[in-house]
């Protein structure tokens, strides 16, 4: 083995043991430029090891500019990019920066996921995919060191895997610092919906579900906030009518 191999050491044998365990082939899309990008210049190193070591690998290496077409058919408009996919569909899942640190294990467990069918979202999850009509774009920026980013890049891409509508991105906040000031990071993992910084944290996956919901379908979100609270036994506040006259007003609070 080199010494200089981009698999981290100590994963090397979940690499391996994952990619054996694949059952179907996986399709790795790799975005670079023609001009200076260090980053995708490790990336393909690092895909390119990966797909060494599986037959149900396969790499395939694009050039932005040269394969603009399929760039764009992809979503496509930065790199380095990786695109997991499968030989017949592409879910949506994207990463956009080096898939290294905490993030390698992101792009395994998706591996894992195209290449065998299960995605292991929670159940409570996939009946809010039905308030999910129109197209989504989930985008979390995250850093390489980052322990919770990976729950919330996870969490997105099984969303993408599992309905078609919705699309998941990582993005590595090093390597595109406009979006960082773009989306107003000041900590990570910072989730955006639809261009719109939606909220902040690894947020338990119901949670973070609903959240999107907020953005996403506003409607479906207050009728299902509403039917949570009531389970919870809260009374809901209804606000006071600006045009309507009332007879007596009481301000404030007792015990």
């Amino acid at each position: 083995m080199s010494t200089d191999s981009m698999i981290p050491e100590d994963a090397r044998q979940q690499t391996e043991a994952l990619l054996k365990a694949l059952q179907r082939k996986v399709v790795l899309v790799h975005f670079t430029q023609r001009q200076p990008c260090p980053a995708c210049r490790d990336q393909r190193r690092l895909l390119e090891e990966l797909a060494a070591l599986s037959d149900r690998l396969e790499l395939q290496v694009l050039d932005l500019e040269r394969d603009a077409e399929q760039a764009r058919a992809l979503g496509v408009d930065k790199v380095p990019a990786t695109v997991v996919r499968d030989a017949d569909r592409d879910y949506g899942i994207r990463f956009f920066g080096l898939t290294l640190g905490y993030e390698y294990t992101s792009l395994l467990e998706d591996i894992a996921m195209v290449g065998s069918g299960r995605h292991d979202l929670p159940e409570e999850i996939l009946p809010l995919l039905q308030y999910i009509r129109e197209p989504l774009h989930l985008e979390v920026m995250v850093t390489l060191t980052c322990p919770y980013c990976a729950k919330m890049v996870r969490l997105v891409h099984q969303l993408a895997y599992v309905h078609e509508p919705i699309r998941g991105d990582m993005i590595d906040a090093a390597e595109f610092p406009q979006l960082v000031q773009r989306y107003q990071v000041h900590g990570v993992p910072r989730t955006v919906v639809n261009g719109r910084p939606a909220f902040e944290g690894a947020l338990p996956p119901q949670q973070a579900m609903l959240e999107i919901l907020r953005l996403a379908n506003p409607e479906a979100w207050e009728m299902i906030d509403a039917q949570l609270r009531t389970l919870r036994g809260e009374r809901q506040v209804r606000l006071p009518d600006p045009g309507h006259r009332y007879a007596l007003a009481i301000v404030g609070a007792g015990p």
